[in-house]
């Protein structure tokens, strides 16, 4: 366990960076969210830290992504296509984690990494079952409540909690942890999956997992091992939760073959289940946007929308063709595996405007270039 007494401030602080609940303490006119703890935690360390992160040449990638994103939303407000300028102050907070993160490296170990996952599918499991409330970004939830049906643990949706348990496994196995302990702790977050019910991260967990282990599938013990925990999803109901959620896949195929025209302003998805729904009408008036000027489509149309529901379709909107390829030279040696993830899980899910999955994903990349494991080869 973690020894209290030998716990600095900077160990304390990437504690509760990590652990900390959303829970809006002072609330913004026109948003959902407000200003939350860790907004606070986050400035304070900015001011403490600012001159050595400014310093930091491990970061320059990030540095010219954040610089081109403020580029493009202050020249796209400008030129009069609307901007959620909000989001330039969320950017500063990544900033300062992210170079947080990378100077306190040596916090992160198996031990907190496993302490994560296992207390949020704790909770998440006693959510499921109306045993426990959660926080929501505007407040407690008590248990039993209709939002819990699916539930997300100490984090703000079962989304949130899904991607974060992804990259949780990933780091753990960065942190090169035995084998047995890998099987145990991904049986329990593929559980944690099914209850949450989140479709894209389970495809994704489920892909990428047979990615990783492709050579041990063939072993016996492993088949038998997978049977054995599809029995136990029978027994506590999980199948038919899922049912619910993956009944029209077949459907959402069928209408985005059947409906998809050049013309983007044709697509009309409708009876789809409403969260689709949303997400379709979302993405067609960004990609309407998008191609509307050779600009657009070259450079991008900034931050327009707060929320885009895909973080492909956000990163094609937000930087244009030239800033995709841009994006692509910068993080050329990033992992497959976490490149497969984040394709997956982010056909359907704006994965960084989660300052929770922000912070995982500095966590994993502060692993990798800091402990310098698997054989020096950063590709999996």
């Amino acid at each position: 366990m973690i020894n209290i007494k030998k716990i600095s401030l900077q160990h304390l602080a990437l504690i509760f960076l990590i652990f900390l609940p959303k829970y809006t303490i002072l609330s913004l006119g026109g948003f959902v969210q407000g200003i939350r703890l860790e907004d606070f935690l986050v400035l304070i360390i900015g001011i403490i830290n600012f001159n050595k992160y400014c310093n930091n040449k491990n970061n320059n990638s990030l540095n010219i992504v954040f610089f081109y994103i403020f580029f493009i939303v202050l020249l796209n407000y400008l030129i009069g296509i609307n901007q959620e300028l909000i989001i330039l102050l969320r950017i500063i907070e990544y900033w300062v984690i992210y170079n947080f993160i990378y100077f306190n490296h040596k916090y992160i170990n198996i031990k907190l990494i496993t302490l994560f996952i296992l207390l949020n599918c704790g909770v998440a499991f006693l959510q499921f079952y109306g045993l426990l409330g959660g926080f929501a970004s505007y407040g407690y939830l008590e248990s039993g409540h209709g939002f819990l049906g699916r539930p997300y643990g100490m984090l703000a949706g079962p989304w949130e909690l899904g991607v974060t348990l992804c990259i949780s496994l990933l780091i753990l196995r960065s942190l090169e942890i035995n084998l047995k302990y890998q099987i145990i702790l991904n049986s329990i977050v593929l559980i944690t999956l099914m209850l949450c019910a989140t479709r894209s991260v389970i495809i994704g967990y489920i892909i990428v997992n047979l990615y990783i282990y492709r050579k041990k599938l063939k072993d016996i013990k492993s088949i038998i091992y997978i049977l054995l925990l599809i029995l136990s999803m029978f027994l506590i109901d999980i199948i038919e939760l899922l049912n619910i959620r993956f009944d029209n896949i077949v459907l959402i195929f069928n209408k985005i073959i059947n409906y998809y025209s050049s013309d983007l302003k044709l697509i009309h998805i409708t009876d789809l289940d409403i969260s689709l729904s949303q997400r379709y009408s979302l993405w067609n008036t960004n990609l309407n946007l998008w191609q509307s000027s050779i600009f657009n489509m070259l450079f991008g149309i900034g931050w327009h929308s707060l929320y885009m529901e895909s973080f492909l379709i956000r990163v094609l909107t937000t930087f244009g063709i030239f800033g995709v390829l841009l994006l692509i030279y910068l993080y050329r040696d990033v992992k497959f595996t976490l490149i497969l993830l984040t394709i997956i899980v982010g056909t359907t899910l704006d994965l960084f405007v989660s300052m929770k999955i922000f912070i995982f994903y500095s966590l994993y990349s502060s692993v990798i270039q800091n402990n310098n494991n698997e054989d020096n080869n950063i590709r999996a």
